[in-house]
């Protein structure tokens, strides 16, 4: 990816270990530099030491002090230059809209379309009013049943090992 900005990277926020594996090798297979982070206060530390993060793909329903509408809108508070993406089975493309998100993707999901959202996101892509990557297989449940309904094997997401990978 020939990318120029000096915000370049992307954060991926997820508390399930085995969907963050996918969504950051499916990104790195892409081309971008990726940053991880289990929750919301994770990734609160890793802005403050990586200015180069320029888009924030974050699950809603991770534990901590924090779910990923709240890191949204902390982060469009004290970094309104960083673009997010919401990803969730229980939250809905207003939801995210509202918190300051740019783009919603309902779980489950494949990793096109969080390739697809990074790529149009980071290119400065118009903003779609709440469009969705892919408007079918939106799970509706509980924090808990979501990590249930995810399309994500752990087959998959072993046999994808990411090159590089920056934890806090």
């Amino acid at each position: 990816m020939a990318e120029s900005s000096k915000h370049h990277a992307v954060l991926v926020v997820e508390n399930e270990a085995i969907i963050r594996m996918y969504a950051v090798a499916m990104l790195e297979d892409a081309g971008f530099c990726v940053l991880e982070a289990k929750n919301g206060e994770d990734a609160l530390a890793i802005l403050i030491d990586h200015s180069e993060v320029g888009v924030l793909v974050t699950d809603v329903c991770m534990p901590g002090r924090m779910n990923g509408l709240q890191l949204v809108g902390r982060v469009q508070e004290h970094n309104p230059s960083i673009r997010s993406i919401v990803v969730s089975a229980t939250s809905s493309t207003e939801d995210a809209l509202s918190a300051g998100a740019v783009r919603f993707i309902p779980k489950p999901y494949f990793g096109n379309a969080i390739v697809t959202a990074v790529h149009e996101t980071m290119q400065g892509a118009p903003e779609p009013s709440g469009k969705k990557i892919r408007e079918d297989g939106a799970a509706q449940g509980a924090c808990q049943e979501a990590s249930s309904a995810s399309s994500i094997s752990p087959q998959a997401a072993r046999s994808r090992r990411p090159k590089h990978r920056a934890n806090h």
